[in-house]
């Protein structure tokens, strides 16, 4: 009877120090699940500003294109003002590089 008594003991031991074992799994597991639950959020916001981002750049490199067509077609339509159009476009080149963004350029160039 005392064998049994002593398995018994030694059972519930072990069976408790499983039970603590796997809360601190499970506990991992719930820390990590939340953990990848924020950083998926994080992620779905930065790729929304990225977007954005890109569409902003494409609608500046839209208005750079037709700002170099409008200039080009001024010169050819007045071509006794070479120096306005050159002195804008001195101006325009170094406002954009002011800016820090420079227009690229354009394809086959």
């Amino acid at each position: 009877m005392e064998a049994i008594g002593e398995l018994r003991l030694e059972m519930k031991a072990l069976m408790e120090n499983q039970l603590k074992e796997y809360e601190i799994l499970r506990n991992r597991f719930i820390n990590t699940e939340t953990e990848l639950k924020e950083l998926r959020k994080e992620m779905k916001v930065l790729q929304e500003k990225v977007d954005k981002v890109q569409i902003l750049e494409a609608k500046v490199d839209s208005i750079v294109r037709n700002d170099e067509k409008l200039v080009s077609n001024m010169i050819r339509v007045s071509p006794t003002t070479d120096k306005n159009e050159e002195a804008y476009l001195q101006k325009r080149n170094s406002s954009i590089i002011c800016s820090g963004s420079e227009p690229k350029p354009k394809p086959g160039t």
